[in-house]
């Protein structure tokens, strides 16, 4: 192989890797491996419920610019602008 054998076998503390090959996993340790905390469908509920806020506040008059409103976020104005723009 043009691989040194070094190499080829790497150990994780969730099993070992063959580069080519299969991982062999501990079912035991794959389910405490799993995602904890909210499932992505929530966060990205979540991230629009934020975004549709901003466009509610920007609507409403509280802030006069998304500039504004991004220094009161603590975010920067391209990522207030790049949100509003996909709630389009």
């Amino acid at each position: 192989d043009w691989l040194p054998k070094k190499h080829r076998t790497r150990k994780l503390d969730e099993g070992t890797v063959t580069l080519g090959g299969s991982m062999d996993i501990d079912p035991a340790k794959a389910r405490s491996a799993r995602r904890k905390g909210p499932s992505l469908a929530e966060t990205k509920a979540a991230t629009m419920a934020r975004w549709r806020e901003w466009r509610r506040l920007l609507d409403e008059g509280a802030y006069p610019s998304k500039a504004e409103l991004a220094r009161a976020m603590g975010v920067s104005r391209a990522a207030v602008t790049q949100a509003l723009r996909r709630l389009d």
